[in-house]
C-alpha cells in the first residue's frame, strides 16, 4: 500500500485501464470519486521524519507528531471536506472552538490512524449527503485493511486492484503531493514569522509550537487551492477518459517556495529541498497493517497487549498550549482591524485590503449580536415581550 511502485504488475494496471470503461459507465464526472489516507508529520523535523521513513509509527514520541489526511474528490475536480484524525479527542488548542465551523471534519483514536469503524462512520455521512442530493456515486478505494467492503445506499464501492494505486488511484497522481507542498509553504512561513518574532529561537523550536488547530487550517486552506483542474489531470493520468494530450499533470513538486529563507528552512529542519517536503512522510501507515495471531500461546498474546496498552497509556498528548492573544477583547480587535486596513491601502496591497474588507463586516456582525445580547432589558421592554 506504500513504497509500491517498483512492484507494480504493468499487465493489471493495463488490464485495469482497458475494464475501467465498464466499471464506471452509466456515471457521471461528477459522480466518479476516488478516496485515500496519508500521513502528516505536522510540525516534525529531521529526526523524527527522515529516520522513521517506511516505518510504521504506531506509538511513542513519533506519534504525537502525526495527523492522518483522508482526502475525496471526484473526476470533475468537486472536493469534499477532508478528514483528520489525531491522537487527542479534545487537543488544548480546541478550547472554545466551534468544531463545526472549521474547514476540516476532525476525529481521533489512540494511535492517529484511519480504522474501520472510522471509515464505516465517514461513509456512513457520505452515503447520507448523496440521499438528500438524490446521487449515486462510485468511490473508488484502495484494499487497505481499514476499508471493509460495506453495502451502501447511494454509494457503490470498487477496489483497485492490490499494490497498484500508485500507478491508478489519483490521489496517487498529484492530489495528496499538491496539498502536502501547500501545507509545508504554510508551515514554513509560520516558523519564519516564529523566528522574526523570537530571535532567541531556533527553527526546531519553533517548529514544535505548531499546534494540531493550525495544521487543521493549513490542511484546510491547502485543499481549498487545490484546483478542480489539478484533480481532473490526476484523475486523466490515472487512465480515466485518458488522451495523449491530457496525460500531463501539474507537477506539484515544481511549485516554488518563493521565499530563500524558506528554501534554507527546508533544507535546516527538514533535510531536504522544499520540493521534496511532501516526500519525507509519503510512506507512514495510515492504518494496522500486521495482523495479530490469535492462535498464539495465551500468556505470550496477553503480554503483547499489555506491551500496547502500556505504550498508548505512556503516550499521552503532547500538545502546546496556544499563546495567549495580545488583543485584550472584541473592541480592541475591531480597531486592530481598522489600522490593518490602512497599513493594506498605503502600502498599495489592494487584494489583501478586499480580505480584510470582508473580514472587518463579518467582525462588526459578530461585534454588533454580542452588544445587543449583552443591553440590558428596560423594564417596558420586559412586560412587552410578556
Amino acid at each position: 500500500m506504500v513504497g509500491e511502485s517498483a512492484g507494480v504488475d504493468s499487465t493489471v494496471v493495463e488490464d485495469w485501464k482497458e475494464k475501467l470503461p465498464h466499471i464506471t459507465a452509466g456515471y457521471a464526472p461528477e459522480d466518479i470519486y476516488n478516496m485515500d489516507e496519508s500521513g502528516l508529520f505536522y510540525r516534525t523535523t529531521t529526526n523524527k521524519t527522515l529516520a522513521t521513513k517506511g516505518q510504521q509509527c504506531s506509538g511513542g514520541k513519533q506519534a504525537k507528531d502525526r495527523l492522518t489526511l483522508v482526502l475525496c474528490a471526484n473526476m470533475a475536480g468537486g472536493k469534499e471536506k477532508p478528514l483528520i484524525i489525531g491522537k487527542s479527542e479534545n487537543p488544548r488548542c480546541f478550547k472554545n472552538i466551534d468544531r463545526p465551523s472549521l474547514p476540516v471534519t476532525y476525529t481521533n483514536n489512540a494511535k492517529a490512524w484511519m480504522t474501520s469503524d472510522l471509515f464505516k462512520n465517514w461513509l456512513k455521512k457520505l452515503d447520507q449527503k448523496m440521499g438528500r442530493q438524490g446521487r449515486k456515486i462510485l468511490l473508488l478505494l484502495d484494499n487497505a485493511p481499514s476499508h471493509p467492503d460495506v453495502a451502501l445506499n447511494h454509494i457503490e464501492l470498487k477496489f483497485f486492484p492490490p499494490n497498484t494505486t500508485s500507478r491508478l488511484q489519483p490521489m496517487d497522481q498529484g492530489i495528496i503531493q499538491t496539498v502536502k507542498l501547500k501545507y509545508r509553504k504554510r508551515q514554513l512561513r509560520r516558523i519564519l514569522q516564529e523566528l522574526e518574532n523570537d530571535k532567541e529561537a531556533t527553527g526546531t523550536q519553533a517548529a514544535k509550537r505548531l499546534t494540531v488547530l493550525q495544521a487543521i487550517q493549513f490542511v484546510g486552506a491547502a485543499w481549498r487551492e487545490t484546483t478542480p483542474e489539478t484533480i481532473q489531470k490526476c484523475f486523466r493520468k490515472a487512465g480515466f477518459n485518458e488522451t495523449p494530450a491530457d496525460t500531463e499533470t501539474e507537477s506539484a513538486s515544481t511549485e516554488p517556495s518563493g521565499d530563500a529563507g524558506m528554501e534554507q528552512l527546508a533544507q535546516d529542519l527538514f533535510g531536504c529541498n522544499f520540493a521534496d517536503l511532501a516526500e519525507i512522510d509519503q510512506d507512514l501507515a495510515t492504518c494496522e497493517t500486521e495482523a495479530r495471531d490469535w492462535d498464539k500461546d495465551a500468556t505470550v498474546l496477553l503480554q503483547e497487549l499489555q506491551e500496547t496498552g502500556d505504550q498508548e497509556e505512556s503516550d499521552e498528548e503532547d500538545e502546546v498550549e496556544a499563546s495567549p492573544s495580545k488583543v485584550p477583547n472584541l473592541n480592541s480587535l475591531v480597531s486592530l482591524m481598522k489600522d490593518i486596513k490602512i497599513l493594506c491601502a498605503e502600502e498599495g496591497l489592494g487584494e489583501l485590503l478586499n480580505v480584510f474588507d470582508q473580514a472587518d463586516d463579518m467582525l462588526s456582525n459578530v461585534w454588533n449580536q454580542r452588544r445587543l445580547a449583552g443591553k440590558q432589558t428596560t423594564i417596558e421592554q420586559f412586560f412587552k415581550s410578556k
